[in-house]
Order: C-alpha cells, then sequence, then structure tokens
C-alpha cells in the first residue's frame, strides 16, 4: 500500500464534508509533501492560502516547496509573509520561519 494511502482517503472525504476547511486543505498538502509530490503538495498549499488569507502555516510549507525548487526569492516573498502572519504566535513556526529564511538568503 502507498504510503499515506489511507491518509489520503481520509482527507479527501473530510474536505468533500467541509470543502472550505483550509486546514483539511493543509493536511492534504502535508501528505502530497511526505509522499514527495511537491508539485501536488504546492497546489493544496496554495488552495490553503486562498481558503484562509491568514494560515502563516501553509505560507511557510509553501515556501519550503519553493525554496527545494530553487525559487528563492519566491520562498523568501513567502516566508516573510508566513513570518508576518505568524506574529510571534506560534514560537516553534517562527523558529522554524526564520530558520527558512536564514537558510534562503544565504542561497540567494
Amino acid at each position: 500500500m502507498l504510503p499515506g494511502k489511507t491518509a489520503l482517503k481520509n482527507i479527501n472525504y473530510s474536505i468533500e464534508l467541509e470543502p472550505e476547511n483550509s486546514l483539511f486543505v493543509r493536511h492534504k498538502g502535508l501528505i502530497f509533501y511526505k509522499q514527495n509530490k511537491l508539485s501536488d503538495a504546492a497546489r493544496e498549499f496554495i488552495k490553503a492560502t486562498k481558503l484562509d488569507p491568514n494560515d502563516a502555516m501553509a505560507y511557510f510549507l509553501l515556501a519550503s516547496i519553493n525554496g527545494i525548487n530553487g525559487q528563492n526569492e519566491l520562498a523568501l516573498k513567502k516566508t516573510n509573509k508566513a513570518l508576518e502572519l505568524n506574529n510571534g504566535k506560534n514560537k516553534q513556526l517562527d523558529t522554524q520561519i526564520k530558520a527558512l529564511i536564514s537558510t534562503l538568503k544565504g542561497n540567494i
């Protein structure tokens, strides 16, 4: 069985029930991310940011994919957006965002 197949089935069912739930959409993106299906993951993270423009985690995850794909300037914009939205609410996320920003600045 493909890793995450059951999780993907369950999250798709959840999205069917609540298609506007950005958290479900973001979790679908995480499943794809863990399967290394980065373009599918990015698509879901973009959907999540459209459903909830204040979802700092979705912007951070999207920035991570942009960075992996060598789109460092775009990734930096997304990380800055994530940092602005998070605004210290989640200390662990702040730490992760700042670490990614540092890495991206070193690659530009």
